[in-house]
């Protein structure tokens, strides 16, 4: 990968989390080859179920935002330790409105093409989020105690 084709990478991963957290879903095709597979949970791939996931997240936590806290590239890949928060406002992973902050962590990995974004691979702890607005007592059943 050229220079100038590594600068355009790099810009097209810190637009992706900008358009984000600007909620400019629109400027994502800037930054997302026409072809872009997401990897994520689903296994659905386009961007407009991507969009939409992302839309039912900001439902929710209003204010939520994608801070980069750390990245590392490498060839066609960069990878990127990030920090989600927001505030619980709206019925999330099956839990009513809490008003309760979530601060969790995310990993990302995506694959560089020509200036874009190719592929994403994204883990985010959503499990530390559902205990941080009071849930686990409705996901575990318990046994009497035991």
């Amino acid at each position: 990968m050229t220079a100038e084709a590594r600068t355009r990478a790099l810009d097209a991963v810190e637009l992706f989390y900008r358009s984000i957290n600007a909620r400019q879903f629109d400027r994502l095709n800037d930054c997302l080859s026409a072809d872009w597979i997401d990897h994520g949970p689903s296994g659905d791939h386009e961007v407009r179920h991507f969009v939409d996931s992302v839309i039912e997240v900001i439902g929710a936590l209003p204010d939520f935002s994608i801070t980069v806290e750390d990245r590392t590239d490498a060839a066609d890949r960069v990878f990127l330790r990030l920090r989600l928060t927001g505030t619980h406002r709206r019925r999330f992973l099956g839990v009513e409105a809490t008003g309760r902050p979530i601060d969790i962590r995310s990993h990302d990995i995506h694959r560089l093409d020509d200036g874009r974004i190719a592929e994403s691979w994204q883990l985010e702890d959503w499990f530390a989020a559902f205990e941080q607005i009071g849930g686990p007592d409705t996901l575990l059943p318990r046994n009497g105690g035991s």
